[in-house]
């Protein structure tokens, strides 16, 4: 019988998942020891103790260390915390040894050396006598001392109805020598899960639209996975830009190892995580999967950057830790949920339940526009270089092209107005909602917003209410912006293609702290009322992240919060929101999505891309691909709109295409709506038979048949066949042309 193992993580560490051989555990050989009346503990051979069981489960743990194990009664699969034979690892060496045992690993700061030391609970707690190990309802509580650090962790394992809670209680965690260490993070059950050279099975990870590791890769030169929850600190000092990636945008992962799999939802202190991937044989036998929660943030700075001799200078957070807990939620995985698309049916199902997300969608066919309004741009007004505000598209003219597409036959209009309030070309905050003056008014904008929504769309004019480079509307780029760890202003500058490094010709943007959002929030909920619109959009509010470390200290948790009361504020009086991207805890206030990512971002030690975001998301939420006419190769976008379930997306200008150049829009390449007026009329009717082949279910179950071709089964008994190849596909009497997609019924090509 295949056996699997969990990881749980909860802070800077790499959670290993494995899937080991379960201990041969003897019921003849279980005897009862002396507890406290409220479980009923077990002492069972190889020193583990039986702590906790209900419907589902058991838990088992070592009274001596704090490792455990659980079964899965439904399956009678074992997930153990760490490799039952970890010390006898022989792939296994120094530190990697000690960490394998380990169920957390600590990283702090070490405030003497200015430096980040690194310690594990095996070597500096348990070999030192330091654990205490007591049963509680459901589960036990384990406190690991650190004597020569001075922390003092404690941590619960629990049983619930369907999953396992694996808790870092960091309300009572102790720093006993604050003046010399301060936890930066813990890397919580680093090995919970960890699969080994005769597992098979792998590791998602949510990076974009989701990708997969497979055991025994063969990779483990490359770098490991290693990616923050909601992308990176936008308040960090950052040099020299990273290479284009995509966010993790919901705070999960996962693990399938034989007919067993787990999904890891990390359901508090998500905004800390950082989530890790290992293969096989990198630092162990073992391929491994984890969450690690970042409590406190560090960074640097240059000082005298532009001298001959200029000194890195580092800088740790010391404020107390403002979170009461990191949570894992893990969910074993049976029979047809054993599988990357089980693992998202579940995040679905944990969404509904927990954070409030509801199906807002119609299930009719829905499109969505980017119309570009204006721009400044540079030009030389009797030799001296002046900003001038060059007109792209007038309201009247997005009308007309408007009633030209409801006349083919388009409905479901979902206008967006880009670039469009005198606000955001005067890099204000954009709460004034007043258009400019030559793109129209506030009138002809309601007329179009009628328009719309009598063709069951609507109008959304975008809003950016974070990033600002001029004071207004009541915010001073002096009081206002968030600082860094310097306390100096978190500028957010563009960056040169060709060296990565900061391009100081440009203008450069400050973000606006965490508070002073919620204000600008309150203030575009009365311009709404006040001007008769009832629908937004916003670019980044819900897809960024930062902190600011000014007068008053937000946290990227309380920042978080922060944003999340903002998006509450703007959907007041029950109005519409579309947002680009989102992170998961914006997503339940989403009436619709896009740029919804539809790869990941190719790290070499992952092998796969899969479409978990749009599988949790089907038939609740609408949401789209990128623009297809911004795509370097816009059949294969449009195919995977078809594969993933998405909606058609564009981004049009109708006036002179000549006014983008030099400016700060010159990416829209090619947007002259004329040119694609027709390829976006015949994806639309397409797309429109698959909407109304699926009815607006959800998708079930998705597959590879073959190289570049996938299906996508619904649940309401539907498949789709994409071929993405140059070559006719054929099997079981099925035929799908080049470049092209086949409606057809779940299993018939079986």
């Amino acid at each position: 019988m295949s056996i699997a193992t969990v990881a749980f993580t909860c802070v800077l560490t790499i959670v290993s998942l494995g899937f080991s051989a379960s201990p041969a555990i003897n019921p003849d050989k279980v005897s009862s020891i002396s507890v406290t009346p409220q479980t009923a503990v077990v002492q069972t051979e190889k020193g583990f103790t039986k702590f906790a069981e209900n419907e589902k489960f058991e838990l088992y743990a070592d009274k001596f260390s704090g490792e455990f194990y659980i079964i899965n009664k439904t399956d009678n699969s074992i997930w153990y915390s760490n490799p039952p034979n970890a010390a006898d690892d022989k792939n296994t060496r120094g530190v990697f040894k000690m960490e394998l045992q380990s169920l957390m690993k600590i990283n702090y700061f070490n405030l003497d050396r200015t430096n980040i030391s690194k310690s594990n609970s095996e070597a500096s707690s348990v070999k030192k006598g330091g654990v205490t190990v007591e049963p509680v309802n459901n589960g036990f509580i384990a406190v690991y001392n650190f004597p020569a650090e001075g922390f003092t962790i404690p941590i619960e394992i629990l049983l619930n109805d369907s999953c396992i809670k694996a808790i870092i209680d960091t309300k009572n965690i102790k720093e006993n020598k604050k003046d010399l260490y301060l936890i930066s993070s813990i890397h919580f059950l680093p090995y919970f899960g960890a699969g080994g050279l005769n597992d098979s099975g792998y590791i998602f990870m949510p990076d974009g639209c989701g990708s997969i590791m497979n055991f025994n890769n063969g990779k483990q030169k490359n770098d490991e996975f290693d990616k923050p929850i909601y992308g990176r600190n936008l308040s960090s000092n950052l040099l020299i830009t990273p290479a284009e990636s995509q966010n993790v945008l919901m705070p999960v992962y996962g693990i399938k190892n034989g007919n067993s799999a787990f999904l890891s939802v990390v359901s508090k202190g998500d905004a800390y995580g950082v989530l890790h991937a290992l293969p096989n044989l990198k630092n162990t036998s073992y391929a491994n999967a984890y969450c690690e929660f970042k409590l406190r943030e560090n960074d640097s700075f240059i000082l005298g950057e532009d001298t001959a001799s200029p000194q890195t200078v580092k800088l740790f957070q010391k404020n107390n830790i403002d979170i009461d807990s990191c949570e894992l939620s893990i969910y074993p995985l049976t029979g047809n949920d054993v599988n990357y698309y089980g693992m998202a049916r579940c995040y679905r199902q944990y969404l509904q339940t927990n954070k409030g997300l509801k199906k807002v969608w119609d299930g009719k066919n829905e499109i969505f526009i980017d119309a570009y309004c204006a721009v400044k741009r540079t030009e030389p007004v009797f030799g001296i270089p002046f900003d001038v505000t060059k007109v792209l598209s007038t309201v009247n003219q997005i009308q007309s092209l408007t009633d030209k597409l409801i006349k083919v036959g388009i409905s479901g209009i979902n206008m967006r107005l880009m670039s469009w309030s005198d606000d955001n070309l005067s890099g204000k905050i954009d709460c004034g909602l007043n258009p400019v003056d030559t793109v129209g008014s506030i009138v002809q904008m309601i007329d179009l917003k009628n328009k719309l929504e009598s063709a069951g769309g609507g109008l959304f004019p975008n809003i950016d209410i974070q990033m600002f480079k001029n004071s207004g509307n009541g915010f001073s780029t002096f009081f206002d912006p968030s600082k860094s760890l310097s306390n100096a202003p978190a500028f957010q500058y563009k960056f040169i293609e060709s060296t990565r490094l900061r391009d100081t010709n440009s203008d450069r943007y400050l973000l606006l702290n965490p508070n002073s959002v919620i204000t600008a929030a309150e203030k575009i909920s009365d311009n709404l009322t006040n001007k008769g619109l009832d629908a937004v959009s916003s670019s980044n509010l819900g897809s960024t992240m930062y902190t600011d470390f000014g007068n008053k200290v937000y946290t990227r948790y309380s920042s978080e919060n922060s944003f999340i009361d903002a998006i509450k504020i703007i959907k007041q009086k029950n109005r519409k929101l579309v947002l680009e991207y989102p992170h998961a805890y914006a997503i339940p206030y989403a009436n619709a999505i896009v740029d919804l990512p539809v790869c990941s971002s190719g790290y070499d030690v992952m092998d796969e891309d899969v479409p978990f975001a749009q599988i949790v998301l089907s038939g609740l939420v609408p949401y789209s691909v990128n623009s297809i006419n911004l795509s370097s190769n816009p059949t294969q976008l449009f195919l995977k709109e078809i594969e993933t379930g998405s909606m058609l997306h564009y981004s049009y200008i109708t006036g002179d295409r000549t006014n983008l150049i030099d400016s700060s829009l010159n990416y829209l390449y090619s947007p002259d709506y004329n040119f694609w007026f027709s390829n976006m009329t015949e994806n639309f009717k397409k797309s429109s038979d698959l909407v109304a082949a699926t009815a607006g279910s959800s998708i079930y179950e998705h597959k590879k048949l073959a190289d570049g071709v996938f299906e996508t089964d619904y649940e309401n008994g539907i498949g789709i066949i994409v071929n993405y190849n140059n070559a006719q596909w054929e099997q079981s009497g099925l035929k799908v042309s080049p470049c092209d997609f086949l409606i057809t019924k779940v299993g018939a090509n079986k």
